[in-house]
């Protein structure tokens, strides 16, 4: 009895660590997370455009100051919003935002108060479920 103990108990360790790692990971595909991030280029000049596809059940898009660092913070981000002729920005002291817009546009990152501290901004299809602040 003690040689089947000592076969099955390492087993069981195995299916438990298993069993809970499906679980997790059932646990997260059911959260519906969002889609990739897309990472807008900084382009003084908007000549490196990004297409952002926003469709049900997003609601907009979460901008992200991509590093998130001290100077990234600081500083403020200004992203243009090609054919709905918007300017977004990212506040001082916020890493990311939440712009509410539903339908698919064209998207470049053209300025900084600091261009040395990040080369580009990650923008998200989402809903505002984080409560975010609302992008300036």
């Amino acid at each position: 009895m003690g040689r089947l103990r000592h076969r099955i108990a390492p087993a069981l360790r195995f299916l438990r660590k298993g069993g809970v790692h499906v679980a997790l990971g059932l646990g997260f595909a059911g959260l519906g997370l969002p889609a990739l991030a897309v990472e807008l280029p900084f382009s003084p000049d908007c000549t490196r455009v990004t297409t952002i596809d926003v469709a049900p059940p997003h609601t907009g898009i979460v901008f992200r100051k991509n590093p998130n660092s001290v100077s990234t913070r600081a500083a403020t981000a200004t992203v243009h919003r090609i054919d709905g002729v918007k300017m977004i920005t990212l506040a001082p002291n916020v890493v990311s935002c939440f712009h509410p817009v539903e339908e698919s546009d064209k998207y470049c990152f053209m300025s900084s108060t600091d261009p040395g501290a990040f080369a580009a901004v990650n923008a998200v299809p989402d809903t505002n479920r984080m409560h975010l602040f609302l992008c300036q």
